[in-house]
């Protein structure tokens, strides 16, 4: 049995060398870690890194630091070679990133390493070849001195073909993997070292995989690396405590921001490493502020007594050690608490302008074909009686229903008695716009034979939207969320729409429809609209500089343009204007939907300054736009005496109007005018994982 013990043999340098060379440089980002470190103790302010296959087949790395000396070339690549220490004892106050001089020695194991190199007050850079740690000649019968090479101050380290001794690693790794493993190294180098330039490249392409700019803010650093949404919900902190030794400074996103995963880069003493405990210190604040899967991105520095740290834990000084380390992390938890916490007072909800076209149709044929079917799931049930409680019933409203007093002398008021009405409006849907805009009342319509507004009739009909008309035609009215917004449920989801919008659009199109049909709501006083401009000149909206002329005469060019169209105004848009340039009547676009007076004045000038009336259409299609942007509906301006209820007047008048009769195109599904907040399907996979 004696025989077949193995004796205990020394082995051989090149095998040792290998072997630790493993345990340093596990993978190419362990070895563009090491580098950037390097580059950093040597003052560099622009960092360049180069790789191809995700380093195994090249890497490179230049900067412009203060170089290698010509003599120190011989023994750079060999195992503790540096120049950060040289006794035991200065590890207690090491203050540099590389210290034990096994960063190049290691690569040069693994790969063929090259370095060119330069300092201040040399001529030229040096080039030399490494192998195993020793200058080697690539060229067999030269020699293996450093040789001289044009080049500017500072060091590239070029390694090739890494790990290809090392055949097992070598499969083990993938290209790709490997390039997102060194931008995300790259990246926090960057962050946490703002001041200096980085760039990371892809051989072959031009464009960089990461780059940034040299900056004292690290926010516009942020921006760079992960993009400006990360970067507007961050906040800073500081925290430091004399009695242990420390200070840390650092980012944290706030309650507005979720991510698919935890970003978590710490620094100690300008290393890059981990730390579970700062992890789940920083996991424990965030528990309860961010809703579940959603993680937040946290950049944090310490700054610890060099006396106090152990550096030399792990062989790719991916770890350190420190001394009151439950202390010190309990200190920086109750400091970012306190930061996000005091963020928090109110929160921003981001929602996508989302309107899903064509489903939408799809959803309703599908609601209607259920009842017919077998019994639906929980989710897909519909509660719309338009008989139960809307919102506003849980609302207290200050202000009373009713007439408001009229403040203002000058501005008119509407007669109580309407002319004639010769609109058809109903509240059943019709299935286009054509017959529903087309309806008749007792009175038969004028008829409408000019090109230009049969074009404007054509443009509207030709940008219906589908999706959008049958949303529109299922929906139900909930309740006014404030002055621009409302809730609306159509099937089984909840959208908020900006009536505002939605009443100019619906308004411009009554208009259009309309043509020649209108009837007129008689003022109670007529409006000289002279004094009607003066007052609209007066008001900031208006752009009035006195390089435009004297207000009086611009009023006076208002009313001459308008009693010269008063004809047309009144038989095309039922705008009575008297010759002495008094307004008497206004349109009746909507029944029971008179404007805010307070804006007439406004409206007057726009008349004669916003409307091309040069060219037909234009003028048509611009006198139709004013109208609507005149009888737009918002919250009233107190003083003005002719809308008793701004939501009665929504709920009851406007909202019937656009569920029936308005035409959707598809700008309503990009431009945020109708914004998808919540859906039953959605909201029932939620409330099962709780």
């Amino acid at each position: 049995m004696s025989s077949d013990v193995r004796k205990i043999c020394k082995l051989d340098e090149v095998v040792i060398n290998r072997i630790a060379a493993g345990e340093v440089v596990q993978r190419p980002c362990n070895a563009i870690k090491e580098l950037i470190e390097n580059s950093i103790d040597a003052g560099s302010t622009s960092i360049t890194v180069c790789v191809d296959d995700g380093g195994l087949k090249c890497l490179q790395i230049s900067d412009n630091g203060h170089g290698i000396r010509k003599d120190d070339l011989g023994i750079v690549c060999e195992r503790f070679t540096t120049s950060k220490l040289k006794t035991f004892s200065d590890l207690r106050s090491i203050a540099t990133h590389g210290f034990r001089g096994e960063a190049l020695a290691s690569i040069s194991h693994v790969s063929n390493l090259s370095i060119q190199t330069r300092t201040s007050s040399e001529k030229c850079a040096w080039l030399c070849n490494y192998l195993d740690g020793k200058p080697v000649s690539k060229k067999e019968g030269c020699t293996s001195d450093p040789r001289p090479i044009a080049g500017n101050v500072g060091t590239t380290i070029t390694a090739e073909d890494l790990f290809y001794n090392m055949a097992t690693r070598r499969r083990a790794l993938n290209g790709r993997d490997e390039m997102n493993k060194i931008a995300h190294v790259i990246s926090c180098y960057a962050l946490h070292n703002a001041h200096i330039a980085f760039t990371l490249r892809k051989q072959g392409d031009n464009t960089p995989k990461v780059k940034t700019a040299p900056t004292e803010d690290r926010t516009r650093t942020v921006s760079s690396l992960y993009g400006p949404v990360l970067a507007k919900e961050l906040l800073p902190f500081t925290c430091d405590d004399k009695k242990f030794g420390f200070r840390s400074t650092g980012l944290l996103t706030n309650a507005n921001y979720g991510g698919k995963s935890f970003r978590f880069v710490l620094f100690i003493n300008g290393r890059l490493v981990e730390s579970t405990g700062a992890k789940r210190a920083f996991e424990a604040v965030y528990s309860s502020v961010l809703p579940k899967n959603s993680y937040p991105f946290v950049y944090l520095s310490l700054e610890i007594d060099p006396g106090n740290v152990d550096v030399n834990v792990h062989p790719t000084k991916n770890e350190v050690h420190f001394l009151h380390e439950e202390a010190i992390l309990a200190g920086i938890q109750a400091k970012a608490q306190q930061t996000l916490y005091s963020s928090t007072s109110s929160r921003n909800y981001y929602t996508q302008a989302k309107l899903p076209c064509v489903d939408v149709s799809k959803e309703v044929k599908e609601a209607r074909g259920n009842k017919e079917n077998s019994a639906p799931y929980d989710y897909q049930l519909v509660r719309t009686d338009v008989n139960q409680q809307k919102l506003d019933i849980f609302l207290s409203d200050n202000k009373p229903a009713g007439t408001l007093p009229n403040k203002n002398p000058t501005i008119p008021t509407l007669s109580d008695k309407p002319g004639p009405s010769r609109l058809g409006d109903t509240d059943k849907p019709g299935p286009s716009r054509s017959e529903d805009q087309q309806q008749t009342s007792d009175e038969e319509r004028v008829p409408v034979y000019l090109t230009s507004v049969l074009q404007l009739q054509e443009d509207i009909c030709k940008a219906r939207h589908e999706g959008a008309t049958d949303m529109f035609r299922e929906s139900t009215f909930v309740g006014a969320v404030n002055e621009k917004l409302a809730l609306v449920q159509v099937l089984t989801k909840l959208y908020l729409m900006d009536y505002g919008r939605l009443s100019r659009a619906l308004v411009y199109q009554k208009v259009v429809f309309d043509f020649r049909n209108m009837p007129v709501f008689r003022l109670s006083e007529g409006a000289c609209i002279r004094e009607m401009a003066l007052l609209a000149l007066g008001q900031s909206e208006s752009g009035w500089r006195e390089d435009h002329g004297p207000k009086e005469e611009l009023a006076d060019l208002t009313v001459r343009l308008l009693v010269s169209k008063r004809e047309m105004l009144s038989d095309y848009f039922s705008l009575e204007i008297t010759e002495k340039g008094i307004l008497t009547g206004l349109p009746v676009v909507i029944d029971n939907y008179p404007p805010l007076l307070q804006r007439l004045p406004m409206f007057l000038l726009r008349l004669s300054t916003e409307v091309d009336w040069d060219s037909e259409r234009g003028c048509f299609e611009g006198l139709s736009r004013e109208i609507a942007r005149f009888y737009t509906l918002t919250e009233p301006v107190e003083g003005d005496p002719n809308i008793r209820d701004w939501k009665f007047t929504l709920e009851n008048v406007l909202w019937p109007q656009i569920r029936t009769v308005y035409i959707p195109d598809e700008t309503v599904t990009t431009d945020g005018t109708v914004l998808q907040i919540a859906d039953l399907h959605n909201l029932y996979k939620v409330f099962e994982r709780c």
